[in-house]
């Protein structure tokens, strides 16, 4: 639950400078015309604060191995908290790099950002506002990311859940690629 809440304070914070400052100092012309293609560049960028967040969250692999040597620990369920952190993470930086795309000022990146990810964790609030209509219910039961989150910190991994996180970040990286790719015509 802490890193949770740390990674959802944290991250934007790490991914409003990726695209904005770019803009700010128009240094984005210089990007968008170097020989590489924008999925290149969108996916270095996304990749190398990934990495940042997984380094960051391995150090926490300290308190695992001091914990099985006094007792042993469910490991199918420490698994799934890294694995369900490392998609979450990867889904909010991908978030950060599309809100990072869209304006040249990093706090509106780092508060949309994070107001986008609140708002995408907070969808089973609707299924409990509307839980008279069922389709609504059912939706938001399919987009709850905090349900699905929950299934993999309690040692339920299941291909789904782990395929719905990847799609999101998937969807955000094109998107981030769409928007450089508009700029870069105009």
């Amino acid at each position: 639950g802490v890193l949770f809440t740390v990674s959802l304070l944290a991250l934007p914070f790490l991914t409003m400078r990726l695209f904005s400052e770019e803009k700010r100092q128009r240094t984005d012309q210089a990007l968008l015309t170097a020989p590489t293609g924008l999925t290149g560049i969108v996916l270095g960028k996304f990749f190398a604060a990934l990495l940042l967040f997984l380094i960051a969250i391995s150090i926490t692999l300290v308190y695992a191995v001091i914990i099985a040597f006094q007792v042993t620990p469910d490991w199918l369920v420490l698994f799934g908290n890294y694995i369900g952190l490392l998609l979450l993470g990867g889904l909010i930086l991908s978030i950060g790099v599309f809100i990072s795309s869209l304006t040249e000022s990093q706090i509106i990146a780092a508060l949309g950002t994070l107001a986008v990810s609140l708002l995408m964790m907070s969808v089973d609030v609707l299924s409990s506002i509307f839980s008279s209509v069922t389709w609504i219910t059912k939706v938001t039961a399919f987009l709850s990311i905090s349900s699905r989150y929950g299934n993999l910190t309690s040692g339920l991994i299941q291909y789904d859940d782990i395929l719905f996180f990847l799609s999101l970040q998937a969807l955000f990286i094109f998107l981030t690629v769409r928007v450089l790719d508009s700029k870069r015509w105009n």
